[in-house]
């Protein structure tokens, strides 16, 4: 679930120049500045006070920008200006800083002149505003490109993505419905040090209130739910499991409210659910209706991955949990499979995803509902998140650019995928992710979000590793 970023746009001029250009220049940079300021909008909310064309209006717009709970602020240089009017701004705020170097001209025709060398003197602006930063230690992120083309628009886009997705990391709750399975290691997390180095913050549940959430559900709901449930799926689940398996569903979807959870990790092989003589089932169906949602879930108490599907879903992909269980050698790709769960945004849509019961993991009172479907092929991303000793603020982010072939192997019972990697073969490329330092578990999404990773990784503190 991706959000809007709201913005404070700084469009630097220097009024020094009112009597030594033309006495339309003024004007003229006045629209330049309305026009950044639309062409913005599109992207995300603009808050834009008019020209800075000294430093009293700097500090104007640093006030004003104080308490406006905006994310990040862009400098668009519009000519040549003292780093006195940006730094009175940036000095007065810890939010993410874009500078925007945009060429107002594609060509240097041969009738150039001095004016417009005034004119068009963006980057000696823009070179006077990263001086200024780094010689005060301020990070920020720069891009320069001619201000109408699409693709610098497109960087823009997906950087203010990265800084919402940044912000919701560092402010998420992560509930944690069951401890991970004993013995696995490799995706324990540690709760202190992950809330203090990043902001993340681990909300426990325990047993009793999973059980009462579960009894607390309306039965008009359930009702409902399965009503409308014939729609989206092929259902193939007895009805006394299928409308338990939508408690679970519904008691889940309750407990994020409750809550205000970013993701949870539950443990269904346990006394929570499979081994609850009350629950009984495993929560495949809740857990995958809640990752479409918006709201990632991951299996077997992993804290870590559903971090890794959270980081997915808040630059605005998909997130399907997922491990690498086999190495095709001869098509060179990993089938990627799980226990049960499924982010059904990745589905295909010429066909009807499948409602099972999950009979690899039956508990007490059989098999839950589990969903079956053929993803989507294309461009994709696998991504991993772990504690990593040395690692920057002791946490890596792993990312791999690859496809998904839009294969199905239908006899595994579970929806799965088969990648391949991008830079590498099948087995240099799985190399590579093991000494990056990734878990057993891992989520993908379609599409290529490696260059987001890298802006999300700086703004929110991890080590990114990209394969």
């Amino acid at each position: 679930m991706k959000s809007r970023a709201r913005i404070g746009l700084v469009a630097l001029y220097f009024d020094m120049f009112d009597d030594i250009m033309p006495p339309s220049f003024r004007q003229e940079k006045e629209a330049v500045g309305r026009e950044i300021a639309t062409m913005l909008g599109q992207l995300c909310e603009v808050d834009y006070p008019g020209i800075i064309a000294n430093e009293a209006k700097a500090v104007e717009a640093a006030d004003r920008w104080g308490q406006a709970g905006l994310d990040a602020i862009i400098f668009f240089p519009t000519m040549a200006s003292p780093p006195s009017f940006s730094w009175a701004v940036a000095r007065a705020s810890k939010l993410p800083l874009l500078i925007w170097n945009g060429h107002l001209i594609q060509e240097i025709h041969d009738s150039f002149t001095y004016h417009d060398a005034n004119r068009y003197s963006s980057n000696v602006g823009t070179i006077m505003v990263t001086n200024v930063f780094l010689r005060e230690g301020r990070t920020f992120h720069l891009i320069s490109g001619y201000y109408r083309d699409r693709n610098v628009l497109e960087q823009i886009r997906r950087y203010l993505d990265a800084v919402v997705a940044a912000n919701r990391l560092r402010n998420a709750r992560v509930g944690r419905i069951g401890r991970e399975i004993q013995g696995y290691a490799d995706v324990s997390i540690e709760e202190e040090p992950l809330r203090s180095n990043l902001g993340t913050q681990i909300v426990p549940i325990e047993k009793e209130e999973l059980e009462r959430a579960y009894r607390d559900v309306n039965p008009s709901r359930i009702r409902d739910h399965r009503n409308q449930l014939g729609e989206e799926y092929q259902l193939e689940v007895p009805e006394e499991i299928l409308e338990s398996s939508i408690r679970i569903a519904l008691a889940l979807e309750d407990l994020f409210v409750k809550h205000q959870l970013d993701a949870a990790a539950i443990n269904c092989h346990s006394d929570l659910f499979r081994r609850n003589p009350e629950i009984g089932l495993v929560a495949c169906y809740g857990a995958s209706r809640l990752t479409g949602m918006g709201f990632p879930v991951s299996c077997t108490g992993d804290i870590p991955t559903s971090i890794a599907m959270l980081v997915l879903k808040a630059l605005g992909g998909q997130a399907h949990y997922c491990e690498c269980v086999m190495t095709d050698h001869v098509q060179n790709y990993i089938l990627f499979t799980n226990t049960g769960e499924g982010d059904p945004t990745l589905a295909r849509t010429n066909r009807k995803k499948c409602l099972i019961c999950n009979e690899h993991y039956p508990g007490l009172r059989g098999g839950g509902a589990s969903p079956v479907f053929s993803c989507r092929g294309g461009a994709a991303t696998m991504v991993g998140f772990s504690p990593k000793m040395g690692a920057a603020k002791g946490h890596v982010l792993v990312a791999a650019q690859g496809e998904v072939l839009g294969t199905f192997h239908e006899d595994t019972r579970v929806a799965n995928a088969a990648f391949r990697f991008k830079n590498h073969s099948c087995l240099e490329g799985f190399n590579r992710w093991c000494m990056a330092g990734a878990p057993h578990h891992g989520a993908f999404t379609l599409g290529d979000f490696s260059r987001q990773m890298q802006y999300v990784a700086d703004l929110w503190g991890p080590q990114l590793i990209l394969i």
